[in-house]
């Protein structure tokens, strides 16, 4: 079902059958021709989220000191949750990286790295993290985070030659 908003009013119709749509505002129908023939109003386009949570963990921590961590139910909306459960993971729908609470990410434009604290919902349709640096939080959208890859010193050949040149002057 197709919606149309007027750019003037800000008033929203609906589709309500084939040539038909529902001006709600007013109880009564348009033709198909004077909403989508017309420059008075845009289409509405849904966003799909970016994001898919994968996990989450109850806010109380349970007496052993760990929380208690499930698969989010497919379907539900994050506000029947937000109160008594954390998230703890997602996953970036854009390229399917997964994301979780304490993994070290690169901040775009950002040289150093940062540790996820948690994750922000906003409007079912994007996502932040609050990452931590040094003493400072900040919060970061999804699409703005990588996963932070730890450049080993030396490569197993160096390794290799570096142990032969120990035995070599020993």
């Amino acid at each position: 079902m197709k919606k149309y908003k007027n750019k003037r009013t800000g008033d929203v119709v609906e589709q309500d059958g084939y040539n038909k749509y529902l001006y709600k505002h007013f109880d009564f129908n348009l033709s198909a021709a004077m909403v989508e023939d017309s420059c008075d109003w845009e289409e509405i386009v849904d966003k799909a989220p970016e994001y898919e949570i994968m996990k989450i963990s109850c806010k109380p921590i349970t007496s052993f000191g760990k929380p208690h961590i499930r698969d989010f139910p497919s379907g539900q909306k994050w506000e029947i949750f937000d109160k008594h459960w954390n998230i703890h993971s997602i996953k970036r729908n854009s390229d399917g990286e997964i994301f979780k609470i304490h993994d070290n990410v690169q901040i775009q434009n950002f040289g150093k790295p940062a540790t996820i604290l948690k994750f922000k919902i906003d409007n079912n349709v994007s996502c932040g993290m609050v990452v931590g640096f040094e003493e400072i939080c900040a919060e970061v959208p999804i699409t703005k985070i990588k996963k932070f890859v730890k450049v080993p010193l030396f490569t197993i050949e160096q390794q290799q030659e570096i142990i032969d040149l120990i035995r070599k002057y020993k």
